[in-house]
């Protein structure tokens, strides 16, 4: 693709939006381009004709629809725009994000976290839970959390849930673990003992971000590059991050051990 024609598709907005509007298949006047994006036939004209220009779109009876190449090119650009979209909206903050630690195929899809916002602790109460996070699990049926860093708060607080018959799948990594045997055993050996619960070790090293993902919302965590973890967490609603989360979590889950007896000591 030469220099002109990504130009083409991404310096103007009028010519986005119609190749995407056309991305259905259904062949359209200009009349019906028009009322679809609310611009005037005179501003549409010129755009289609440089889109007819690059043979990216076809005339036909006075219908105009994708040509061939206009159908490879235009197929792919949802996910890229989506994309661009989730780093443009805090351009800081995915900067001091470590993504390495997720695989590669997850990083491409990031687009899929859609409409996310970014939820962060209270400063003057950081041992708090995130404070929107109770209501929302409330909402929750089946819970899965990948947990890299312990909060005395959570294991009464994941026991607490699984006792309402919330299916909950809990993915830990040592020094969790660790901690849950040592201080709070009581709870941790209460919560396996559960028939809807399950715990799984995993064992790999890097940064692997903290994952909580429902049938409702999903929240994830990525450690800073050079701070320490903040517990600041990307959360959405989308159901594209939606299933985003719940298949990076499946990743982890197959590379992790299930935990039937929990152990003296690790």
């Amino acid at each position: 693709m030469n220099k002109s024609l990504l130009g083409l598709l991404f310096l103007s907005e009028k010519r986005k939006n119609i190749l995407l509007l056309l991305r259905d298949g259904e062949p359209r006047s200009v009349d019906t381009l028009r009322e679809a994006l609310g611009e005037s036939e005179t501003s549409l004209q010129p755009q289609l004709k440089k889109l007819r220009e690059k043979h990216l779109v076809v005339k036909e009876k006075n219908l105009y629809s994708l040509s061939k190449i206009g159908k490879v090119i235009v197929e792919k650009l949802p996910p890229l725009l989506n994309t661009v979209q989730i780093f443009e909206k805090r351009e800081a903050f995915w900067a001091e994000r470590d993504l390495k630690a997720i695989p590669l195929s997850f990083q491409k899809r990031i687009g899929e976290l859609g409409k996310y916002r970014i939820s962060e602790p209270d400063s003057c109460n950081h041992f708090k839970l995130i404070p929107e996070f109770p209501s929302y699990l409330k909402n929750s049926r089946e819970i899965m959390i990948f947990l890299s860093y312990f909060h005395p708060l959570l294991p009464a607080h994941f026991l607490k849930h699984a006792q309402k018959s919330r299916k909950i799948t809990l993915i830990v990594n040592e020094k969790v673990m660790e901690r849950s045997i040592s201080d709070f055993r009581a709870e941790t050996e209460a919560f396996l003992g559960l028939e809807n619960t399950k715990i799984y070790l995993c064992k790999e090293p890097g940064a692997i971000p903290s994952i909580l993902t429902t049938d409702f919302f999903m929240a994830i965590a990525f450690f800073p590059k050079t701070d320490r973890f903040d517990r600041t967490y990307v959360l959405s609603f989308d159901k594209s991050a939606l299933c985003w989360g719940k298949e990076l979590f499946e990743y982890y889950k197959s590379n992790s051990e299930e935990i039937a007896i929990l152990p003296e000591k690790l």
